[in-house]
């Protein structure tokens, strides 16, 4: 178990976070969402306690505990007053050594979470972000959503989510953080009444990185086809280098030149020149393994096929005639005066640093952002979007009106053309 720590006196409570190497990727075919509604679960009632007495006494200590699960890693959290300290310490224990895991909680749990996901469909938002990892990564686990899928809540039965957080979670974390007014001797002994007797986490077993789904050229294209909509959100979206390549520098700062800036080509032409966007972003994500690059799009619905073809072409074209010495400059500029917002108190940089181990980084990588970005060159920068922005295959994605497709076909010219109705699940 690898221990954070940041004394910081002048704070009033203390933090802790507890991050297993367990997530979405690893659940089961046809259990998507095991993880999920296991570690929800598991905050109602733990210790003999049941969910109302659980919270009331979390409740008592004015203190909070929440689950946090992403694709590779869960977080468990919560905060404490010094004062409360080891009550706090014991209540987090009995949530890791006896959560309750009753049935009749379990069956509520289900069919509440149901209603949730069929509820976020109706969300354009949302349909954007459940369907763009599915339509890029295909049938690798990474396409998981990590709230799981309507048709496998119901398969879950307590039998999985007793031993999933046996296995998974009744053991040392791999990162343990603690950040506020408390020292690290103090953090240590406090740790250890948490997860006296617990083994080792299992070793982290990564699902395989995706593989590319296309052709260079023009984009595999799906239209989640939604009656009623008035507006659409649409996109593209590329396997890019991982944190550890050295192009990540690079093209961090060429997504950033592109479109995080206002004054970018993206953000520019699509909604300051044009006014056919009302949000639009580029956004390059490191996973360990692997990255992945996305523009987004939030647009009305009849200039969403026009809107999208442009924002495609501006992507191309930045890779083809590279960014300028003022681009570069200004980005980097941007970059280097952003960059202590990150750090801009104990906490914010604490979850800063897990990032960065959970990407595979060292926290060291803060420190040296700075240099990394002013050392970079032109030539640097524009070898790298060559490389991997001017050929690389897109799985171009919209939330549309029913009979778009036409329209979209035309504008894009894309090389498929799926249609999926709003309420498609995948594993149904």
């Amino acid at each position: 178990m690898r221990l954070l720590h940041d004394q910081t006196a002048t704070l009033p409570y203390i933090r802790f976070m507890l991050v297993y190497p367990r997530g979405s990727v690893q659940d089961p075919h046809g259990l998507c969402g095991l993880t999920h509604l296991t570690t929800r679960l598991a905050l109602r009632g733990a210790g003999g306690r049941n969910l109302l007495a659980f919270h009331r006494e979390l409740d008592s200590l004015g203190s909070s505990l929440d689950v946090q699960v992403g694709a590779r890693w869960t977080t468990i959290h919560g905060d404490c007053m010094p004062s409360t300290l080891r009550r706090f310490a014991a209540l987090l224990r009995d949530l890791l050594a006896a959560p309750a895991m009753e049935q009749a909680e379990l069956a509520a749990l289900q069919s509440q979470h149901r209603e949730a996901l069929v509820g976020e469909r109706e969300n354009d938002e949302q349909l954007f972000s459940l369907f763009i990892p599915r339509h890029l990564f295909g049938a690798n686990p990474h396409a998981n959503p990590t709230a799981g899928l309507e048709s496998c809540i119901g398969r879950i039965t307590r039998d999985h989510v007793v031993q999933l957080w046996d296995q998974s979670f009744r053991r040392r974390p791999a990162i343990a953080a603690v950040v506020g007014s408390i020292d690290e001797a103090s953090a240590r002994d406090t740790l250890e009444q948490i997860l006296q007797g617990f083994p080792e986490a299992q070793p982290f077993a990564p699902a395989p990185a995706p593989e590319t789904r296309a052709a260079e050229g023009t984009p595999r294209l799906m239209l989640v086809e939604t009656p009623g909509l008035t507006q659409v959100h649409a996109g593209f979206a590329s396997l890019a280098p991982s944190a550890t390549d050295p192009d990540y520098i690079p093209l961090h700062l060429a997504n950033t030149a592109f479109g995080e800036l206002f004054t970018g080509p993206l953000v520019a032409e699509l909604r300051g020149r044009r006014g056919w966007c009302y949000s639009t972003d580029s956004i390059y994500s490191p996973w360990p393994g692997f990255g992945v690059q996305t523009v987004v799009l939030a647009t009305g619905a009849a200039e969403g096929p026009k809107a999208l073809a442009l924002a495609h072409r501006l992507f191309r074209a930045q890779a083809s005639k590279g960014l300028t010495a003022k681009e570069l400059d200004f980005a980097r500029l941007h970059l280097i005066r952003r960059h202590p917002f990150s750090l801009s108190n104990p906490f914010t940089r604490m979850k800063t640093v897990v990032r960065m181990l959970l990407s595979a980084r060292q926290p060291s990588w803060l420190d040296d952002y700075q240099a990394n970005i002013e050392a970079l060159t032109l030539p640097q920068v524009n070898d790298a979007l060559q490389r991997h922005w001017l050929t690389c295959p897109l799985a171009a994605l919209a939330v549309v009106p029913p009979a778009s497709a036409a329209r979209y076909s035309r504008s894009l010219a894309p090389a498929t053309l799926e249609r999926v109705d709003w309420m498609h699940d995948w594993e149904a």
